[in-house]
C-alpha cells in the first residue's frame, strides 16, 4: 500500500483544513505526489486519480468540496473533465492546474469556467488560499469535523520537509515513462 508522506508527517486534527475533501486528477506521478503531500499538510483529505476519467469514477461514487485537474492529461483532460463535471450538475469549485502561465492560457481557463487557475509548480500559500476559498462557501460532506474557514499568514503554513526519497522514486518512474513516450515518437 502507497504511503502516505504528508499525512504521516502532520497531525491533520489539528490542521486548518481538517475536514475538507479534495480530487487531483493529474497523470504526472511526481506532480500528484506533490500536490497530494501539500493539501496532505494543510489537513486536507485527498483522493487521487491519473486522468479524467479515473476522477469522473470517483466523483460518481462520492462527493468532494473541490477538483484540482491538470489541464493536458490523456484519455480525458481538465477542460472536458470540467464540461462533463458541469454537465452532471455538481456544485463543486474546480481548479485548473497547469504549468502554462502564459495570459492566454490563463484568460482561456478562467473563460472555460474553472473556480480558479494555479501554475504549477503550486505553492503553499497558494493552496492555502484555495483551501480557504472553498472552505468559506463549502457545506459539510456527511463528516464529523467542521470546513470552517481559517484566516491564514504565513506563519501559519507547516515548514515543508526535507525532499523525501519518495519523491525521488516518483521523479524516476516519471522520466522512465516520459522517455518511453519519447521513444515511441
Amino acid at each position: 500500500d502507497e504511503v502516505r508522506v504528508g499525512a504521516a508527517m502532520h497531525d491533520q486534527s489539528s490542521a486548518p483544513f481538517a475536514g475538507l475533501s479534495v480530487l487531483v486528477a493529474e497523470d504526472n506521478l511526481l506532480n500528484r505526489k506533490l500536490l497530494r503531500d501539500q493539501l496532505h499538510l494543510l489537513g486536507a483529505s485527498v483522493i487521487e486519480a491519473g486522468n479524467g476519467n479515473e476522477a469522473l469514477a470517483v466523483l460518481s461514487e462520492q462527493a468532494v468540496h473541490a477538483v484540482l485537474t491538470d489541464v493536458d492529461m490523456p484519455v480525458m483532460n481538465g477542460f472536458d473533465l470540467l464540461r462533463e463535471i458541469r454537465r452532471r450538475g455538481p456544485e463543486v469549485p474546480v481548479y485548473a492546474v497547469s504549468a502554462s502561465a502564459r495570459p492566454k492560457d490563463v484568460t482561456e481557463g478562467l473563460a472555460s469556467g474553472f473556480t480558479g487557475y494555479l501554475t504549477k509548480p503550486v505553492s503553499l500559500a497558494t493552496l492555502a488560499s484555495v483551501l480557504d476559498a472553498v472552505a468559506t462557501r463549502a457545506e459539510p460532506l456527511h463528516t464529523d469535523e467542521g470546513a470552517a474557514p481559517v484566516p491564514l499568514t504565513d506563519d501559519d503554513l507547516p515548514e515543508l520537509p526535507s525532499v523525501a526519497e519518495e519523491y525521488a522514486e516518483a521523479f524516476l518512474a516519471q522520466t522512465m515513462v516520459d522517455l518511453d513516450e519519447f521513444k515511441a515518437i
